[in-house]
C-alpha cells in the first residue's frame, strides 16, 4: 500500500505531462525538418533568381526586338505606303492596290493586315523590289505570288504580277483583353 500510491503518481505524472511533451517534442521535430527542407528548397531557388533574372533580361530585349519589326496600328499605313513607293522606285507600275480588312492571328497577339498588289515590270525589276522589300525594318511577307507574261516586246516581256503583301501590327493590351473576355463568354 505505501508503494502504490507513489506509483499511482508517477504513472499519472508520466501519462499527464512526460508523454504529451514527447508528442509536443516529436510534432515540432516534424516541423523543424519540414521548414528546413522548405529553407532548402528556397534558397536552391535563390540561387537560380540570377540566372532567371538573366534570362528574363534577355528575353525582354529579344521581344522588344521582335516588337521593333511589328510596326503599331497607326504606322501601317506608312509601311504600306513605303511597299508601293519600292515598287515604283524598282520601275514597276501598279496595277492594283487593294487593302483587306485587318484579321487576327491565331496567336491572337497580333493583326495580320493583307493587301492584294498586282504590278507590271520585268523579271528583274521585280527582282529588285522583293529584294528591297527583304531589307525593311519592318516585318512585311510576300505570299500567293502569281505570274504571267503581259505582253511581249523586244526589249523583254513585261510580266503581270499578282501578290499578297501582309504586314503585322501588335493588338493593343486593352483590345486584347477585351478578346479574352468575349472567348470566356463564348
Amino acid at each position: 500500500m505505501l508503494v502504490l500510491p507513489p506509483l499511482i503518481i508517477i504513472a499519472l505524472f508520466a501519462v499527464l505531462l512526460i508523454m504529451p511533451a514527447f508528442e509536443e517534442r516529436g510534432k515540432l521535430a516534424t516541423e523543424v525538418e519540414k521548414q528546413n527542407n522548405e529553407i532548402q528548397t528556397a534558397k536552391k531557388g535563390a540561387e537560380k533568381l540570377s540566372t532567371l533574372m538573366a534570362e528574363n533580361e534577355r528575353l525582354r530585349s529579344k521581344l522588344f526586338e521582335l516588337q521593333m519589326q511589328l510596326p503599331e496600328e497607326k504606322e501601317v499605313s506608312g509601311l504600306l505606303r513605303q511597299v508601293s513607293e519600292l515598287g515604283i522606285k524598282s520601275g514597276l507600275q501598279i496595277v492594283l492596290w487593294k487593302p483587306k480588312d485587318k484579321v487576327v492571328h491565331p496567336s491572337k497577339e497580333v493583326y495580320e493586315i493583307p493587301v492584294e498588289v498586282e504590278m507590271l515590270g520585268n523579271y528583274h525589276r521585280f527582282g529588285q523590289f522583293f529584294s528591297s522589300i527583304t531589307k525593311l525594318s519592318r516585318t512585311v511577307n510576300v505570299y500567293n505570288i502569281n505570274m504571267r507574261i503581259a505582253e511581249q516586246r523586244q526589249k523583254g516581256t513585261i510580266l503581270n504580277v499578282g501578290f499578297t503583301a501582309m504586314t503585322y501590327s501588335m493588338i493593343p493590351e486593352k483590345e486584347r483583353q477585351e478578346m479574352a473576355a468575349k472567348e470566356k463568354k463564348k
